[in-house]
């Protein structure tokens, strides 16, 4: 049973792939950085630590990290959530340690929390 798209729904719903296609554009655009921070996230886990896409990113801001298109380097506050889902859609034993908070995104198929 499908459930039906009220104007608010579809405006989360909306707002949910923005925020994915945001999140894919800077993981594209900086392949470092995500690799820096998908490195972290499985030293974390192998030593079973708690998982933090924040902590994650803060620290990549401290780093030096240099953008595919030569723009200025920038992580938005807002990509975390996106950020942790792609985690957890490559490697879903983070599920456990990954720290996350409820968002808009996880109204979204599974299938669509890919990067």
């Amino acid at each position: 049973m499908a459930i039906a798209l009220t104007p608010n729904r579809l405006e989360k719903q909306e707002r949910a792939y923005q925020m994915l296609k945001q999140a894919r554009a800077w993981v594209k655009n900086n392949p470092r950085a995500w690799r820096f921070i998908k490195d972290f996230a499985q030293t974390d886990y192998s030593k079973n630590q708690q998982l933090s896409v924040q902590r994650y990113v803060e620290v990549v801001r401290s780093k030096d990290f240099c953008t595919n298109d030569g723009s200025v380097f920038r992580v938005s506050n807002e990509s975390c959530a996106a950020f942790a889902r792609f985690l957890i859609s490559e490697h879903p034993e983070y599920a456990q340690l990954l720290v996350t908070k409820k968002s808009i995104l996880d109204d979204l198929p599974r299938a669509e929390l890919k990067p």
